[in-house]
């Protein structure tokens, strides 16, 4: 008869008995107390960390890769590679409760765990004479689910064979009602992906569906780049022979790319992947689903769905678990999608009674205002500048990218990503340096830059002769330098040039008119603005004063803005780690009024307004221009 042992989870966890030769990790599980373990109790993801001073025995060679010798000598350990023969106390890191958390500030609302990937690890009674249930109604009763759930024919299949190789302790998944693996019981969490699916860029999150926690994070340029940066021209190439199909093999690599290098991180598998749930603005959610969005570019911008649509992950190319499913959140209207959705979901706008905006910055900008208890939205086409693209020394926000720009009385400086020499301008120091001149004097309100000649014309100081900087390159293109040759990684100057102005300009007058386009509708101004939300990765990374200074967002208190992060990649989260978060989720987009900015008479009027830098006196202290 097997020895049992007992194992104390401190400060507050359980007592479990186990018997001899299970492992922490296998009787934390068995306790019902959750200890990340991403790589399914191999040792490789070094996540499980136990503290146990009195267990014996030197650690392994992973455990010395995962703590340092300090931490050794205090007793920490790995759950997964610790086996029991004695009874034994330990100090528990539990799962960090990342479904608990919001994705912002810890204000927002909690989310409850339930997802819709369920794991049952049960132990079976095998059938005797007097006890003759099927294999499957005894797998039902154990589970408690009664004739809750359904089973597919090539699972039905295999399972006998399953339940008697196992010894009848197996490991049941089932995705919303449908088990779709019967296993022998194993350690590995059933993992999910909530993937933001944008015009430049894709975004993804592994996360362990039995804990909430998130595994890791990765990204990847968009592919479909290659046939134009912005939504209009992915969906001319979606018209030509094969071009839908060869934009939805791009997004499905893009995505899959993605996962397999955050699975590695992890130490995890793709066939543990059951579920993923994915945000994108109209445009990318059609062609990731391989549906092609002709009618959305033309009026009156008609796509072929909106509403929410679950899809088998194998139809779409993605090579996970084989009943794997993806979800794809609902959209609202035009160009305004998921995205703003999944915004939605995270921010809450759709609870609160203050008026609140948002806007979700990218090449595609949607913005969302909640005013007495209405909920509004349109999109904009911003255009790749804010992602660097179009910009003649543009860049992603990555390793050697320029990032801030400052003048003040000492004269100029930037930094880069990494701390390494320049190679280019991301999207953030093309906001700082476009405010940063026009606040002393080098831009004018209408958005030309100005040289020596134009500075004195117009009576303007140059205390810190930024002028000098100033030129003219080959062509005619007037540019100022941000970084010299000698500077920068590539031995040539970095500009700044008029063309990437007016760019920006234009990005800048998309995003800022759309607002003023949904103010107008509701018949307030800016100053009624409780609070300003900016979402999206780029708009993480800007700074307040300067996005004001360069007019990029209205003129209200600085105080007033707060940024929310990639909100439309969080409430894809949510909706992986809770099905009635896709209710919620149609629920909005049932509600949410579209407004058509093109329809409206105003709307050139509010765009040309909006292409100029604001008429008033910066914060930074420079000289505005007349």
């Amino acid at each position: 008869m097997a020895r049992n042992v007992q194992i104390s989870f401190q400060p507050s966890g359980p007592t479990v008995t186990v018997p001899a030769g299970r492992t922490m990790l296998e009787a934390a599980i068995s306790g019902g107390l959750q200890i990340t373990a991403i790589c399914g109790g191999r040792g490789t993801c070094h996540k499980c960390r136990v503290k146990a001073p009195g267990y014996p025995g030197p650690p392994r060679r992973a455990e010395r890769e995962a703590f340092s010798p300090e931490e050794l000598a205090e007793g920490w350990r790995l759950a997964c590679l610790c086996k029991l023969h004695d009874d034994v106390q330990v100090e528990a890191v539990p799962a960090e409760d990342y479904a608990a958390k919001s994705f912002c500030q810890d204000d927002q609302p909690l989310i409850p765990l339930r997802p819709n990937v369920q794991r049952w690890n049960i132990e079976l009674s095998p059938p005797v004479l007097a006890d003759q249930r099927s294999d499957w109604q005894r797998l039902r009763d154990a589970i408690g689910a009664g004739g809750e759930l359904r089973i597919g024919y090539r699972v039905l299949r295999a399972m006998s064979e399953t339940l008697r190789r196992a010894g009848w302790r197996v490991s049941v998944t089932a995705i919303g009602d449908q088990v779709v693996e019967v296993e022998p019981m194993h350690l590995r969490p059933p993992l999910g992906v909530a993937v933001d699916i944008g015009t430049t860029s894709v975004v993804a999150m592994l996360v362990d569906l039995t804990t909430g926690k998130a595994a890791t994070l990765g990204a990847h340029s968009n592919s479909q780049s290659a046939h134009g940066a912005d939504v209009m021209a992915r969906i001319d190439f979606s018209a030509a022979p094969g071009g839908t199909e060869t934009l939805q093999r791009e997004a499905a690599g893009d995505l899959l790319r993605i996962v397999h290098e955050c699975c590695e991180q992890v130490s995890a598998n793709l066939r543990d992947i059951y579920e993923v749930t994915v945000v994108a603005n109209t445009t990318m959610a059609h062609l990731f689903l391989g549906l092609c969005p002709r009618y959305v570019g033309v009026s009156p911008f008609v796509g072929v769905t909106n509403g929410a649509f679950t899809v088998s992950a194998a139809d779409l190319g993605l090579n996970l678990h084989p009943g794997a499913q993806v979800y794809v959140l609902p959209g609202v209207a035009g160009f305004v999608g998921a995205d703003t959705i999944g915004v939605l979901l995270a921010t809450g706008l759709h609870r609160i009674s203050a008026t609140v905006a948002a806007i979700d910055i990218g090449t595609n900008v949607e913005i969302v205002i909640a005013h007495g208890g209405r909920l509004l939205t349109c999109s904009a086409p911003a255009g790749p500048a804010f992602e660097g693209g179009e910009i003649r020394h543009g860049m992603r926000a990555t390793a050697g990218a320029i990032n801030t720009f400052v003048v003040d009385d000492n004269g100029m400086r930037y930094t880069t990503i990494g701390g390494v020499k320049p190679r280019g301008i991301c999207g953030s120091a093309l906001v700082d340096i476009c405010a940063e001149l026009y606040a002393y004097g080098l831009i004018h309100s209408g958005g030309r830059l100005l040289n020596a000649a134009d500075l004195a014309d117009a009576g303007h100081p140059d205390p810190l002769r930024l002028v000098e900087r100033v030129a003219d390159l080959p062509g005619g293109v007037r540019s100022f330098m941000v970084a010299s040759g000698e500077e920068s990684e590539t031995g040539q100057p970095i500009h700044l040039t008029q063309l990437d102005i007016r760019k920006f300009q234009l990005a800048k007058a998309a995003t800022l008119g759309g607002l003023q386009v949904l103010l107008s509708e509701l018949g307030i101004t800016a100053a009624d603005l409780d609070e300003l939300l900016i979402a999206g990765t780029f708009g993480s990374h800007i700074r307040v004063e300067r996005a004001l200074g360069a007019g990029l967002i209205p003129q209200i208190r600085p105080e007033k803005v707060r940024y929310v992060g990639n909100a439309a990649l969080e409430g894809a989260r949510m909706v992986l780690l809770n099905a009635d978060c896709r209710q919620e989720a149609e629920e909005l987009a049932r509600r949410i009024e579209h407004v058509e900015s093109a329809a409206r008479a105003d709307f050139q009027e509010i765009y040309v307004e909006s292409l100029g830098f604001p008429a008033a006196e910066l914060e930074s202290g420079g000289v505005v221009p007349s």
